[in-house]
C-alpha cells in the first residue's frame, strides 16, 4: 500500500473520472437511451481504477509503461464488449444504440486519462463528448425542418431509384 498522499490522489483521480462519467451518463439519460449515469459513472471510475493501479505496477528499472500498455489494451477491448451490449436492432434494419455505445467507450477513455492523473484532459475531452452528444440532435432538427420544406420527389422505378429510407 502507498502513502497516505498516494491513496488521496488515487481517490481524488476515482472521484473526478466519477463526475465526468455522470455527466456523460446524464446527457444520455435526458435522451431516453440505453445507459445512463451510473453507468457511465461505473465504467469511468474502473477506468480510472485499474490505470492508477497500473501506475503503482512498476518493473525493477522503475518502468511502470508495459503495465499501463497492457491495462490500456483490456480496457479498450473489454469496454468495446460491454458497448456491443447496447447496440440492438429495431424493426427493419435499423440499428440502435451506437453512439451510446460509443460514448460508454469514450468516458472509458476519460476515466483512463485522469486515472493517469491528466484530469485536465479529460476534463477537457468531456466537454468536448458532451458538445458532440448535443450538437447530433439539433443537426437532425435543422436537416427535419428544412427537408419539410423542401418538396418532395416520388420515387421513380424506371430511373432506378429506390424509395427514401426512414431514419
Amino acid at each position: 500500500m502507498g502513502s497516505v498522499h498516494e491513496v488521496l490522489s488515487g481517490l481524488d483521480r476515482l472521484a473526478i473520472a466519477m463526475v465526468l462519467g455522470a455527466l456523460l451518463g446524464f446527457n444520455r439519460s435526458m435522451r431516453h437511451k440505453a445507459a445512463g449515469p451510473r453507468t457511465f459513472a461505473m465504467v469511468a471510475m474502473g477506468a480510472a481504477m485499474f490505470t492508477w493501479l497500473g501506475t503503482t505496477l512498476v518493473t525493477p528499472q522503475g518502468d511502470t509503461s508495459a503495465a499501463i500498455s497492457r491495462i490500456t489494451q483490456g480496457l479498450v477491448t473489454g469496454v468495446g464488449f460491454l458497448g456491443a451490449g447496447i447496440i440492438f436492432r429495431g424493426q427493419g434494419r435499423q440499428v440502435r444504440g451506437l453512439t451510446s455505445a460509443a460514448a460508454l467507450w469514450f468516458a472509458a477513455s476519460l476515466g483512463s486519462a485522469v486515472g493517469a492523473g491528466h484530469w485536465q484532459v479529460g476534463l477537457v475531452a468531456t466537454a468536448l463528448g458532451l458538445i458532440v452528444l448535443s450538437a447530433i440532435p439539433l443537426e437532425k432538427r435543422v436537416t427535419q425542418r428544412v427537408s419539410r420544406r423542401m418538396p418532395r420527389r416520388s420515387p421513380r422505378p424506371d430511373r432506378g431509384d429506390q424509395p427514401p429510407f426512414d431514419h
